[in-house]
């Protein structure tokens, strides 16, 4: 597909799209997968590290395209990508070091001082030459990353984006803040001057309560304890 013809198909999605027209964006999804197996088990061995593919869904990208308007269709750097996920945070900057170093990037997008609604990882675009994302995460991002999709499933999309329940929205906050405290406490062997000292494993266990608890408005404060 050409340019024109992607953003023009990118247009009619946005309004009223046709059963023809999702066939069209499932062609243009398909184009990435070509770019995956020619790349990636290439670069994962040059890394050393496993790198996994992910691919917008049509129904995120329409979604992206309904939100984000006018976004153009051939300018959407996420439709097809990779997720790398690495223990800590030096990790996490040696391998989008080395990634950088072997791929033509085109913008990197550090997630870790300025979260986007609580979400942090390092994105790292590149083209191969179609728009392609890498995802570079430590466990504890990709955590809290699995459990605010799960979340979403049950509450909405929008909870992604800042919106629905309070204290679902609340709850998920905390949590990042608590990601942000323990890979902070690792990378500098210090704590914040307003952060709680915690170590790697009770930032998951007690993501993993949250996702148990969020849903029982009364117990999110158990949820959020962490024992000491």
């Amino acid at each position: 597909m050409t340019k024109g013809e992607i953003d023009r198909l990118g247009t009619r999605l946005r309004t009223a799209p046709t059963p023809e027209d999702l066939r069209e964006l499932d062609t243009y999804r398909e184009e990435f997968v070509p770019i995956f197996r020619a790349t990636i088990p290439a670069l994962a061995r040059d890394l050393g590290t496993a790198i996994v593919s992910r691919h917008k869904s049509a129904r995120s990208i329409l979604d992206k395209l309904e939100r984000n308007a006018p976004t153009r269709l051939s300018t959407v750097q996420d439709i097809a990508g990779a997720r790398i996920i690495v223990p800590t945070i030096a990790d996490q900057d040696r391998i989008t070091s080395e990634l950088c170093a072997r791929i033509e990037t085109t913008q990197i997008v550090d997630r870790r001082s300025f979260p986007t609604y609580g979400y942090r990882a390092v994105h790292v675009l590149a083209r191969f030459p179609l728009p392609f994302e890498f995802q570079v995460r430590t466990l504890a991002q990709h955590r809290w990353a699995q459990l605010s999709e799960r979340l979403a499933d049950q509450h909405g999309f929008e909870l992604k984006y800042g919106g629905g329940p309070s204290h679902v929205v609340a709850a998920l906050m905390t949590m990042s803040r608590f990601v942000a405290d323990t890979e902070y406490l690792q990378t500098t062997g210090r704590a914040r001057a307003d952060g709680e000292i915690i170590d790697t494993d009770e930032a998951i266990e007690a993501l993993e309560r949250v996702q148990m608890l969020v849903g029982r408005r009364g117990e999110i404060s158990e949820a959020l304890r962490i024992d000491g």
